[in-house]
């Protein structure tokens, strides 16, 4: 999903489409967050930690790629050289 969002921001210079992710991504982080507080217990095998974590990750690595892209810097340079955040991310976490 990052990658075909950051191949879309390089073909077209349009950041839009992230901003748009990225909104949807921070509404369902705040959702599950209030959830986190409400119900969960102190309990280190409840798997809902593990998708908040994961839905923190995925806000952060789209929070750097709109940021580099509303900074004007070159993306494409950037994901050639393999330095964007989310390209060094594990894989099964994007």
């Amino acid at each position: 999903m990052v990658d075909m969002l950051c191949w879309d921001y390089i073909d077209t210079g349009d950041y839009s489409h992230i901003w748009s992710v990225l909104s949807k991504v921070e509404g369902l982080e705040l959702r599950v967050h209030t959830l986190k507080w409400q119900h969960w217990s102190d309990d280190s095998n409840n798997p809902t930690k593990e998708i908040f974590n994961h839905i923190c990750s995925t806000s952060r690595v789209l929070e750097d790629l709109l940021m580099n892209a509303m900074e004007g810097t070159d993306v494409a340079q950037m994901y050639s050289r393999n330095v964007l955040l989310f390209q060094n991310y594990p894989l099964d976490t994007m």
